[in-house]
């Protein structure tokens, strides 16, 4: 199982969990209509995670629903 940390780090006093890395990191982000948002925002990465010798992965599966207001964002699964 995987987990990522929230995109803001609960605006700025958290640090990542679940083994998270920043794969890309913003001084803001922008408001929807116009203007930004000075809080940090982050898109993370996780470790590669090592499957049984033999097996193949079948298939992803992603939470019916997000907790509270958060939609999740899944920008890219890789597989090798």
């Amino acid at each position: 199982m995987i987990g990522f940390s929230d995109w803001t780090l609960g605006g700025g006093g958290d640090q990542p969990s679940f083994g998270n890395v920043t794969a890309v990191h913003t001084t803001y982000r922008d408001k929807m209509g116009s203007g930004i948002d000075p809080v940090a925002t982050y898109v993370f990465a996780t470790a590669p995670i090592d499957l049984q010798p033999g097996k193949q992965l079948a298939s992803l599966t992603l939470p019916a629903a997000a907790q509270g207001d958060a939609v999740p964002h899944l920008f890219g699964v890789a597989t090798a």
